[in-house]
């Protein structure tokens, strides 16, 4: 006969020790997640009908103990309900906070809420002096008509100013407000004037220009004054590497870099008490169309940078 009971299913086994609980290994690990789960339930009062219930730890901010209770809580949360006044009929009613977006919290139902709407205010045309009516959802209207609604527009609009073309002398009118910053008449002379060119190279030429900070794909202009655009990342990167692996390859072992470090120290002197951005050139390029030449001594020199760049690879023998 079985001298024991399960206390997970209740069924009848055998045991020859006596702390054994459970008919087997399924029953046991049950029994085990039991007595983890109870040691962080928590004893709650139900906030509507006051009775006491037990929760788990995930289920702590629970303040019902069913289904019935938490339907009432629910409900009574939304019948909580705002006192308003109907602005057509003056009655006074209350609404639930769910139903004010839908027809105003200003009106009792629809029907008042379209009242309101046809009824028309009687006023005077701002340019004609003409009466017309409008409803008073339409209060921002000053005219009777498009037409009148155009002169008042025509009215307020300030008179245009003549201005003068800096390079061409054309007269053009501008309105006001961009009458100040308007000094060409149209883009073209804008472009050819010498003074602006003057100026993107200064602000663009040199340590100031945003693609030698490491800007790509932005416009910009050479200190010649024209306008560039750099390429992508993958082929500035090649052909930075290139440029490098050739300039590695041109340098002989015999080469005194002593006098080399000085031309770049030159180069930088000069462009401090010129004001004017000096580059360290090769007179022999070394990735030249038809020569290649060596990185050495001999075969550098000082230019400005707008001459270097407009040299570009090539080689005037």
């Amino acid at each position: 006969m079985p001298d024991k009971v399960c206390v997970i299913c209740g069924k009848d086994f055998f045991a020859r020790l006596t702390r054994i609980r459970t008919c087997g290994t399924p029953c046991r690990n049950r029994l085990i997640a039991k007595e983890k789960e109870t040691k962080h339930m928590r004893l709650k009062k139900c906030v509507v009908c006051s009775a006491e219930f037990s929760v788990r730890a995930s289920d702590w901010d629970r303040q019902t103990c069913g289904k019935e209770c938490q339907f009432q809580l629910s409900s009574s949360k939304q019948t909580k309900q705002i006192a308003c006044t109907c602005k057509t009929c003056g009655k006074a009613f209350t609404k639930i906070p769910s139903l004010i977006s839908e027809i105003g919290e200003d009106y009792c139902s629809k029907e008042c809420w379209y009242a309101r709407n046809r009824t028309r205010v009687t006023r005077n045309c701002e340019c004609c002096g003409k009466a017309f009516h409008t409803p008073p959802s339409q209060m921002y209207v000053r005219t009777c008509s498009l037409e009148c609604g155009y002169k008042i527009r025509h009215v307020n609009t300030l008179e245009p100013v003549r201005c003068e073309c800096r390079l061409c002398g054309k007269e053009f009118f501008e309105p006001p407000s961009r009458a100040v910053s308007r000094i060409y008449c149209s883009k073209e002379c804008q472009e050819t004037d010498p003074c602006t060119k003057a100026e993107k190279s200064r602000r663009f030429s040199g340590e100031n220009n945003p693609c030698w900070k490491g800007g790509v794909g932005i416009p910009s202009v050479s200190g010649s004054g024209k306008a560039y655009r750099r390429q992508s990342h993958a082929k500035e990167n090649a052909k930075s590497n290139a440029r490098r692996a050739a300039k590695l390859q041109a340098t002989p072992k015999w080469v005194d870099f002593e006098k080399v470090e000085e031309f770049y120290i030159l180069a930088q002197r000069i462009s401090a008490e010129t004001g004017v951005i000096h580059h360290v050139d090769h007179i022999v390029p070394l990735m030249g169309k038809t020569v290649c030449g060596l990185h050495w001594e001999g075969n550098l020199q000082i230019l400005p940078g707008r001459d270097n760049l407009s040299k570009g690879n090539k080689f005037n023998s």
